[in-house]
């Protein structure tokens, strides 16, 4: 292509083909800046706790935003979807005290049994000299859900609440194929399986939360509000 020749007044058919090429590439171009400055993430926006009403304090800097998610119990904070310049407008309002990026997270079967001390556990007991069952104690499992028709499950399942469809039932993916999960229900297994299994704590009582959905993956919005509703629900240390 010569230079300049989208800008030629006199043209042979060939210099077309090179001026519609020229064209599209610049169009293509302007698009992708436009679509990369409109790219939101989450955030998470933390308050001082002074601050009286959250969502007016930044009124004027979010304009027509509202948050995706409120916190009142882990932390005093909104999760919003924003961009990068709006991020850094909302850490220069008085009054909030951090905003930082939601992490992305995906769930892994590695190691699990080892990394919560299960092996250790299942030869303890209590003052008694009773082997520890769990009995009296609720567990919070905050995952994928749970399937709690499972026959190794069902009677310890209380509870809980879906945070990805915004419901009561926290039960898995189980479409078959690259969305489906179950991971949660593993995690409730090595937890308190009760059947033909047993678990770490066979006579615990379950409450799942789904914040991570199809193939595992969530974010820290859905998992802080989980932590929430388990709050709400007196699963508190």
């Amino acid at each position: 292509m010569k230079k300049g020749a989208c800008y030629g007044t006199s043209q042979t058919s060939n210099t077309n083909d090179d001026h519609a090429g020229c064209c599209f590439l610049l169009l293509v171009t302007g698009l992708a800046r436009t679509e990369a400055m409109e790219v939101k993430s989450s955030y998470i926006v933390q308050f001082h706790e002074d601050v009286e009403d959250e969502e007016e304090l930044l009124a004027d800097v979010l304009q027509n935003v509202t948050p995706d998610f409120v916190y009142d119990q882990s932390i005093r904070g909104l999760a919003y979807s924003l961009t990068a310049e709006q991020a850094q407008a909302v850490k220069a309002v008085r009054g909030v005290t951090s905003v930082d990026a939601g992490v992305d997270y995906e769930v892994s079967l590695r190691e699990s049994v080892p990394f919560i001390g299960a092996d250790d556990l299942r030869s303890e007991l209590d003052h008694r000299g009773v082997k520890l069952t769990g009995k009296g104690v609720k567990v919070g499992v905050i995952d994928t859900g749970i399937d709690y028709t499972h026959p190794d499950l069902s009677r310890n399942y209380k509870g809980g609440y879906d945070v990805v469809d915004d419901d009561d039932d926290p039960m898995e993916s189980k479409v078959k194929g690259k969305a489906q999960t179950f991971h949660g229900t593993h995690v409730s297994g090595i937890i308190a399986a009760n059947g033909s299994v047993k678990g770490v704590a066979p006579d615990a009582e379950l409450y799942v939360y789904r914040a991570l959905g199809p193939e595992g993956q969530g974010s820290t919005a859905y998992i802080l509000d989980a932590i929430e509703r388990a709050i709400d629900d007196g699963l508190m240390c």
